[in-house]
């Protein structure tokens, strides 16, 4: 609800600052005192367009601050949160325009800087305004069936059908797709099997165009290592190494067994240095022995077959040309024969699989036709009750020739939007025998202000907590009806916040809250304030509201008695 309005320096307001109660409000006053000022003000602060001529002669800008309670800004959180702006829980919503007399304006959601398009965005939360001339929210056709629905409690219902929708949304994608194509099936499988068999003959493996390279290199220079690697081995052969090594240690040991380093004489250590050459010798005969045979190894490995390098070339750029051809790496061409051959079983399979998507259609079709059958009879029921409710509600307003209906239309079998096959229009016949049509088109001014209060009264209990405003809807009417006004609003404002601008002292002796609009002289020129009235000033409001200009002691009783009755 609305917890507070403050103005400066807007039209006729120099400052006013106010502070709002729960319950109904009525806003009285003279005619010209200002009372369309405050609601062009809060009208500002909720997004509406933002006019210099609001800004008051003299002053170099108008502003305007309302501030809501939690609960508001809860309501308004998911579209905050889409627009980027996170709310913290439990703290009120405050909404700020200023309009300046040069330059553009501003506006300010929770001090910070906002677009007045998303304050208009947020109106529809936070305040409805029903006038004479501002055809409420409540008669836009484009609401019939939001208002209906939420009397109806089908929200549930409605998530239900949502889902199935959007099933059925994916179903019919699915179809779509295999169906297009099937179109060019043949073309594709045709394509698909040329590179099947271009690839399949050739076999890719992944990393063999590496190996390819590495082999190609070495093939290339086999020819010269199998010579390096002959000469070795004739050095080693022409040297007789092996023999001379033989010898050599036979010699160390023979000299070993000599007489000199038999009996103990040995002071120079000669045995012991030839014991380590004996050792040597013989590590030596034996490498020499296993590089001979390495190298024989060696050379029987550069010994390639006559052909062999040219079948890795003609494998080789086999596979360079490939990957030109297909368009990718020669390591991916093994996965990309596998995806083809894939795609071409899809593709074989593709009548049965069309059969199967058009069963899936059929079936989300039927889940989605059931479920919006339920809502459509779910609406028909809440229509007629909500019907009946309204027009009980129309005696009492001085429309009791007026008759109202929920007039329900389906969509053609093929429309199957998400929230059901129904168009749903309030329509009204304001006099026997003339047809039903558009609440907006046969309704006057103050006979749509009054709908709109039995409306509200019909859904009340489905309805928002949102704040309520009613422009002067007693306009022409009087004494029992406008009490049964008042005592409509004062109904509202149980659950909701209410305000009234009216000239009925029967409405303002209904409200909590009574609020008097005064037109001032000042140095400054003509000014417009607002005051809250105690409960003596309330009696002799109502009492002018009575009498006129000069009050008189029989309108303030009937002020006391009208007061006390509310």
């Amino acid at each position: 609800m609305l917890l507070a309005l403050s103005i400066r320096d807007f039209v006729l307001i120099r400052s006013l600052d106010l502070t709002v109660e729960t319950g109904f409000t009525a806003l009285t006053g003279e005619t010209g005192a200002g009372k369309s000022i405050l609601l062009d003000a809060l009208g500002v602060a909720l997004g509406r367009k933002a006019e210099k001529r609001f800004v008051r002669t003299g002053a170099k800008q108008a502003c305007v601050t309302a501030v809501f309670d939690s609960d508001a800004a809860a309501r308004c959180a998911p579209l905050l949160e889409d627009a980027g702006f996170d709310l913290i829980g439990g703290e009120p919503l405050t909404l700020r325009r200023v309009i300046p007399t040069g330059g553009s304006g501003r506006a300010f959601l929770n001090d910070q800087p906002v677009s007045g398009t998303l304050l208009a965005s947020l109106s529809g939360l936070l305040v409805e305004i029903h006038g004479q001339h501002d055809g409420s929210a409540l008669m836009t056709p484009s609401r019939h069936r939001e208002l209906l629905d939420r009397y109806a409690g089908s929200g549930p219902l409605l998530e239900q059908l949502a889902g199935a929708h959007t099933h059925l949304r994916a179903t019919v994608a699915d179809l779509t797709e295999l169906e297009a194509a099937r179109a060019d099936r043949e073309v594709r499988m045709d394509a698909l099997d040329g590179i099947i068999e271009d690839l399949s003959t050739l076999a890719p493996e992944e990393g063999e165009l590496e190996r390819l390279q590495g082999a190609r290199t070495f093939l290339h220079d086999a020819q010269k290592l199998g010579e390096s690697l002959s000469t070795a081995r004739a050095l080693l052969a022409d040297s007789d190494a092996e023999t001379i090594l033989a010898q050599a240690q036979k010699a160390v040991d023979k000299a070993m067994r000599g007489p000199a380093l038999a009996d103990g004489g040995d002071e120079r250590n000669v045995g012991q240095l030839l014991q380590s050459a004996g050792g040597a010798l013989e590590r030596a005969l034996i490498e020499t022995t296993d590089a001979t045979a390495l190298l024989d190894q060696a050379f029987a490995a550069c010994a390639a077959e006559p052909d062999e390098l040219e079948r890795v070339e003609d494998r080789y750029f086999a596979l360079v040309g490939a990957s030109r051809r297909h368009g990718r790496p020669a390591d991916e061409l093994a996965g990309y024969l596998a995806a083809c051959e894939a795609e071409r079983l899809r593709l074989e399979s593709a009548d049965t699989s069309i059969a199967a998507a058009r069963k899936a259609v059929g079936d989300a079709e039927a889940a989605y036709d059931a479920l919006a059958g339920q809502l459509t009879a779910l609406r028909r029921e809440a229509g007629d009750q909500l019907a009946e409710r309204v027009e009980a509600e129309l005696p009492d307003l001085k429309l009791e020739r007026g008759r109202f209906r929920v007039h329900l239309t389906s969509l053609e079998d093929g429309d199957r939007p998400q929230a059901g096959r129904d168009t749903i229009r309030f329509e009204v016949s304001m006099n026997p025998g003339t047809p039903f049509g558009p609440v907006d088109k046969l309704a006057s001014g103050g006979e749509l202000s009054r709908l709109a209060l039995a409306l509200k009264v019909a859904l009340a209990d489905g309805q928002e907590a949102i704040t309520l405003i009613f422009d002067e809807i007693d306009q022409g009417v009087g004494g029992a009806v406008a009490a049964a006004i008042g005592d409509r609003l004062a109904r509202l404002s149980a659950a909701r916040q209410v305000f009234a601008v009216t000239h009925s002292p029967q409405v303002a002796s209904s409200a909590r809250q009574h609020w008097r609009i005064e037109k001032n002289d000042s140095p400054d020129g003509v000014t417009t304030s607002i005051a809250t009235l105690s409960a003596a000033e309330r009696e002799e409001e109502v009492a002018r509201m009575l009498s006129g200009a000069e009050i008189t002691g029989e309108a303030r009783a009937a002020a006391t008695r009208l007061l006390a009755a509310s």
